[in-house]
Formats: C-alpha cells, structure tokens, sequence
C-alpha cells in the first residue's frame, strides 16, 4: 500500500464506476490495510525497456497511468489495461540472445510445441509464470520446434510454477547464463537455426 504518513491516507481505486473498466481513477482514501483495492505491486514492464510498472491487486491485467492530458498539476491517475507490446516482424539476430555484457538469459525451454510457430512461442511464454520478468525469446524450426522464454537472472520462475516437460537453465548453476537488463544482440552464428527476438516496445503483438 501508498500511504502517507502524515495524513494517514492511502491511494485506492475508486467505488463504483464499473469493476476494473479502463480509466477507474484512484484517489486518497483512509487507510484499510489488506484491502485488495488499496494493494498495488511493482512489477517490471513487460516491453523490455526495463523500466517498472505499478499494477493494481484488484484489477491484474491494468496498471496506473497518467490521463492523456500532459504532466501538469492535478492531472488524473486512472486505471488503463497493460497492453503489451511484442515480438518484431523479423528476429534481431541469429543464435542465442545476448545482453551487453554477452551473457545469456535464464531461460525455461520447451520442445515441440503445439503450434510450431514464432507467435505459438509467444504464447507459450506469455503463459509462464513471472512473464513480466522477461525480455524476449528464442525459437528453432527444427528440430522439435524448440522454444527459449529468456528471463533476466536471478527471476526465473521455480520448478514447482512451471509446467511438465520443459526445461530449466538457471544462471544459478550455469554462470553465464546471467544475462539482464534489454537483449543487446544474438551470437551471430552464421549455421544457427536458432533466431532471437526481444521484447521490443516497437511493435504492438
């Protein structure tokens, strides 16, 4: 919870209004702790700008913006719905992912995938618990259709939070799979099959 502490006042969604609708305004409101709609969490942005976002306990899927009336005093806090922002049109790279420090990313792997494709990738990954955490992806045709969800290091999601049959490279075991921070480039391995695509903020999925 946002609370100051001279007033004892918290910030809050507003009742009513219709539950969890696209621009529900938060307002000061007095302290009731544990109440969900006074919860937020900090969570980082899903676009790989690694910049943080605040999402409400009460409504998941909405974050707290500022209304599209420029930064000027007293302008609205409101709720608006996260929209995510996905995979370019052609991948950054060939090989694995890399960040500017050439590490590899923690990643959750799986194999043959249902739909074998660069979008059944996505939507696998954005299915994976911590998915907020992650920075972009890696697919391979063939064999199997292999699919990478790169997490940055120290955020990858336990054994017991992810799904049967896939696998787990934890940079906690493996040290140079410790990548963070946006994907910087691929490995540039001229016979790979293996494609990289961050998250990246310029193409709506």
């Amino acid at each position: 919870q946002f609370i100051n502490p001279e007033s004892n006042m918290a910030i809050g969604l507003e009742s009513g209004g219709g539950a969890c609708s696209n621009g529900k305004r938060v307002r000061s409101q007095t302290v009731n702790y544990g109440d969900d709609g006074q919860t937020f969490y900090l969570k980082r942005a899903k676009d790989g700008s690694g910049y943080w976002q605040i999402y409400s306990k009460a409504c998941p899927d909405k974050v707290l913006e500022i209304t599209g009336v420029g930064c000027r005093a007293g302008a609205e806090i409101q709720l608006y719905i996260d929209q995510f922002l996905g995979i370019p049109p052609a991948p950054l790279d060939t090989g694995f992912c890399l960040d500017t420090k050439g590490k590899y990313y923690e990643q959750v792997m799986r194999e043959d995938l249902p739909d074998p494709t660069v979008p059944g990738c996505l939507d696998f990954c954005k299915s994976l618990d911590g998915f907020e955490n992650q920075v972009g992806l890696m697919f391979s045709p063939n064999p199997g259709s292999t699919c990478c969800c790169l997490y940055e290091h120290e955020t990858l999601p336990s054994t017991d939070d992810l799904p049967d049959g896939v696998a787990r490279l934890d940079g906690n075991r493996f040290s140079m799979y410790k990548g963070s921070g946006p994907v910087a480039r691929g490995t540039e391995w001229s016979s790979s099959i293996t494609e990289c695509y961050p998250y990246d903020g310029k193409y709506i999925k």
